[in-house]
């Protein structure tokens, strides 16, 4: 087991298969939207940012996604 997104609820969620290995989620409000379809294999969104920062972690995903500020 692993996580692959982490975010605040910002109150319209929804999950979806795309493919075997592609989720979508989707997660907004009309002040918010961290929505996003993953590949669950190799890839993970932080909403902080924190995951994509850390060294333990940073090796284990070809693609660490989080909010652009």
């Amino acid at each position: 087991m692993k996580t692959i997104y982490r975010a605040a609820h910002h109150g319209n969620n929804h999950l979806e298969w795309e493919s075997e290995n592609t989720l979508r989620i989707e997660n907004w409000s009309e002040y918010s939207d961290e929505t996003m379809t993953l590949n669950i294999d190799d890839e993970i969104y932080d909403g902080r940012g924190w995951a994509c920062k850390s060294l333990r972690m940073k090796d284990q995903y070809v693609r660490c996604l989080s909010p652009e500020k």
